[in-house]
């Protein structure tokens, strides 16, 4: 699996089996990005493709595992970057800081044997 900074010529088509949560960054112009569900690669037909365009220096993180088809979406060459998806370490950490934000901001006391739209 190829990752890390990568050329794109006019013309030029490179693919890729990519993991859910990869980043493909634009870094230098605009590049076309097609996709597929990876999981559905047996129905070649019949699965929709996925396909945007990426302006210079915007990014799109893959829902899912997905083939990916990269090139260029102009007439010139294109500099795109593929990263690895966060490690789950990473994205506990995230979602762990999010629940002490909210125990920081609420109590369940706030919340006891009260209803919306009735007495405080």
């Amino acid at each position: 699996m190829e990752r890390g900074e990568r050329r794109y010529y006019p013309g030029q088509v490179w693919a890729f089996s990519l993991r859910r949560g990869s980043t493909l960054l634009a870094l230098d112009g605009p590049l076309r990005v097609e996709y597929r569900d990876g999981s559905l690669d047996w129905l070649p037909d019949s699965v929709p493709r996925v396909s945007i365009t990426l302006e210079e220096g915007e990014h799109h993180v893959l829902p899912h595992s997905a083939f990916v088809e990269i090139r260029a979406a102009g007439s010139n060459v294109v500099t795109g970057l593929i990263t690895d998806p966060q490690p789950l370490t990473s994205q506990l950490k995230s979602f762990m800081s999010l629940v002490q934000w909210i125990r920081q901001r609420f109590t369940f006391g706030d919340f006891v044997g009260k209803t919306p739209g009735g007495p405080e």
